[in-house]
């Protein structure tokens, strides 16, 4: 790769505008404007893609005016980390980011461990939360496909060393304020949700790290926005009454299916325990909830308590799945299980109630290549008018019972075994 200085120039309707490999470029003051991108997938500005020249400084990208670009994906995109990018005036740009940082840390081509340093950037943005809605990077998935991005601190007056743009600023997003009770970001202490605060909102996604614990009271109300979703890597418990359920629900004024993200469950996450007797103890559950309006819940080679809840209006959780298992996103409720797991363990799904989803309503699978993968128990629920099937299991290390559940007029198989 070159370690060229690409400085004052002005680079306007290419496709795209600026593209770099292996390199270690400086790019600074240029104008860089009404560039489209050739695919979804790259930018229409500015692509830096394998990475960094691993011999030499990171690409510094720093004194630009990015301004009225075009694109389906991003107006700057970055396969690796380890770009700098500093005092540059980006904005008018119509991708639905700015910066789109695909690959994860830990590759042998990034020795940055998967970071952009976007920080002291002009975006015409005064609000923090603005900003990070023209970023995607991991808060937006929590995949290990993703990097980190940071562009905080950030600017708010134009940068004076860069071209002047061609257009005017524009007017920065309103956003409303923040409610209390409001939950987003990386979590990681210990956190309940009070029913005396109840409702709280998912306002971004969330990530529960591992060793911690997210509790709901019962009583609670946790409403999200759209396509936000919680990853738990550690403890969800959300563990209401018949009295008082606890409620996963959109918060669109006129709510429907898929609304929001879902719940993914990790192999890291805490699997619930219990005593002699049978009795839940600890760990992740659900138990007493209502989830609705959502992209589903996805089980990950993890084994939390299903029991007593309601899971309707809602999607499969395909945005957790990847290519193995992209055939069997049939369930509201969908456990795969590709790793080691603990065969004593069971999970077990107890009488609740599937009822008018957009899909199935029980998808479990185990890989092909793996034997026994734990239990399955699925007992006592009822499954009604889902578009899909009731039950679908898959692949032959499967073992478990489903029994005492009733199946009634569904889109597809009451039960399907393969």
């Amino acid at each position: 790769g070159s370690n060229v200085l690409i400085q004052n120039n002005t680079v306007t309707r290419n496709r795209p505008g600026i593209e770099t490999y292996y390199g270690s470029p400086v790019i600074t003051r240029n104008r860089i404007a009404q560039n489209i991108d050739f695919s979804t997938l790259y930018g229409s500005a500015i692509r830096v893609d394998i990475g960094p020249n691993l011999s030499g400084p990171a690409p510094t990208i720093t004194f630009n005016t990015i301004e009225s670009n075009t694109a389906v994906g991003a107006t700057i995109w970055f396969r690796y980390g380890g770009t700098q990018l500093h005092n540059n005036n980006i904005f008018n740009n119509t991708a639905p980011f700015e910066l789109y940082l695909l690959n994860p840390s830990g590759s042998s081509q990034d020795p940055s461990g998967g970071t952009i340093d976007a920080t002291n950037n002009f975006w015409a943005e005064n609000d923090q939360r603005a900003i990070e809605q023209k970023v995607f990077d991991f808060l937006d998935t929590f995949g290990i496909q993703h990097g980190r991005v940071t562009p905080n601190p950030f600017l708010t007056s134009l940068v004076s060393q860069a071209p002047s743009p061609t257009t005017s600023v524009p007017a920065p997003t309103v956003l409303a304020p923040e409610l209390s009770g409001t939950i987003r970001g990386i979590l990681t202490s210990d956190l309940t949700l009070r029913a005396a605060d109840t409702p709280h909102t998912l306002a971004d996604n969330l990530l529960v790290s591992p060793g911690v614990t997210l509790r709901l009271e019962p009583g609670v109300v946790l409403k999200a926005e759209r396509d936000k979703f919680i990853r738990v890597d550690g403890a969800l418990i959300a563990d209401g009454t018949t009295s008082a359920p606890i409620r996963f629900t959109s918060n669109a004024a006129t709510p429907a299916a898929g609304d929001w993200g879902g719940l993914m469950f990790t192999d890291s996450s805490t699997d619930a325990q219990f005593d002699t007797s049978g009795r839940y103890v600890s760990g992740s559950v659900l138990r007493n909830v209502t989830f609705e309006y959502g992209g589903g819940i996805f089980i990950r080679d993890s084994f939390p308590l299903i029991e007593a809840s309601t899971f309707r209006f809602s999607t499969s959780p395909s945005r957790f799945t990847d290519q193995n298992i992209q055939s069997y996103r049939l369930g509201v409720l969908t456990g795969w299980y590709l790793s080691s797991s603990d065969p004593s363990k069971t999970l077990s799904i107890l009488n609740s109630r599937f009822e008018d989803n957009t899909q199935g309503a029980i998808a479990i699978g185990v890989e092909a290549a793996l034997i026994k993968r734990g239990l399955i128990l699925i007992q006592g629920n009822s499954i009604s008018r889902n578009n899909g099937g009731g039950i679908f299991l898959n692949r032959s290390g499967l073992e478990g019972r489903v029994e005492a559940n009733t199946i009634d007029n569904n889109g597809g198989p009451g039960v399907r075994v393969q």
